[in-house]
């Protein structure tokens, strides 16, 4: 009988020790994308505000308040605001 449960325990051991892996694994995966989003955002707000035949660039709009009104515009795009 305690060589069942002891049995148990280091299953049940076992296993929490797969989630938190499990759980590690999939915040850093979300970490990842979520980098890679900025990275993009950057990409998309270079693109917009730089003309290349002109070398042209608008300092006074911040990457940060771009893509904070860009994700606004995602979140009521798949949100609508009530009217």
């Amino acid at each position: 009988m305690i060589t069942q449960l002891i049995s148990l325990r280091e299953q049940l051991l076992a296993a929490h020790d797969e989630q938190k892996k499990l759980a590690a694994s999939q915040m850093e995966k979300q970490r990842q994308q979520m980098e890679l989003a900025r990275q993009q955002q950057e990409q998309v707000t270079a693109r917009l505000f730089h003309t290349p035949d002109k070398n042209i660039f608008f300092p006074s709009v911040s990457l940060t308040h771009f893509f904070l009104f860009t994700s606004v515009l995602l979140v009521q795009t798949f949100i609508p605001l009530p009217p």
